[in-house]
């Protein structure tokens, strides 16, 4: 699964280093904070709430070319959909490792 489109993070940055490293400190700030909101979500038994967020969060990784995060998110507004938290609850655990080779996918681009 590739974790990191380069090429779609450089367009949507118009390769500017400055702007992409302000907007991947963003995507990664907000990602691990809708990670903790998607967990409680899924503990409160609130599949609605999971789905939406999950939504947003792949939609952003998508524009920041965040690709193996955004299949992740898919499954995860997919299974909420579906009312299955439990699968929820795994793909969350894997979407944080898929944030942090992310961050690192990131940092080997600088």
């Amino acid at each position: 699964m590739q974790v990191l489109d380069s090429f779609q993070l450089r367009d949507v940055t118009m390769n500017d280093d400055e702007l992409m490293r302000e907007i991947v400190n963003v995507l990664v700030s907000e990602a691990a904070k809708q990670i903790e909101d998607m967990y409680w979500a899924v503990e409160k038994q609130d599949p609605i709430t999971c789905t939406r967020l999950a939504h947003v969060l792949g939609g952003a990784c998508a524009n920041l070319g965040a690709m193996s995060m955004r299949r992740v998110c898919g499954s995860i507004e997919a299974g909420a959909g579906h009312g299955d938290l439990g699968q929820c609850r795994s793909d969350l655990g894997l979407l944080k490792a898929e944030l942090e080779k992310f961050r690192d996918a990131v940092a080997t681009m600088e």
